[in-house]
């Protein structure tokens, strides 16, 4: 069935899968995934591109918070005023 949006429903249920599946690949990131939802998860990067470009982001993003904050740490402890700025 065709919807003036452009959309049709089994559209509509693939997209709000995926978008569920967004928010396991966070939870997969941050390893609270129990043993059986991490397979289910690992399954879909093996196959959605989209998903492997998240998690690409995701440890892109990680990477340079934790690089941020060991910087702004080695600021405080070196050059207490400046850290402090």
């Amino acid at each position: 069935m065709q919807r003036s949006s452009g959309w049709d429903l089994d559209s509509l249920q693939r997209e709000w899968a995926h978008e569920e599946m967004q928010h396991l690949v966070l939870e997969y990131f941050a390893g609270t995934l129990d043993y059986d939802m991490h397979k289910v998860v690992e399954e879909h990067l093996s196959h959605c591109g989209a998903c492997r470009e998240f998690m690409v982001f995701l440890r892109r993003l990680h990477s340079a918070l934790v690089a941020l904050d060991a910087d702004r740490h080695n600021t405080c402890v070196h050059n207490p005023v400046e850290g402090r700025v």
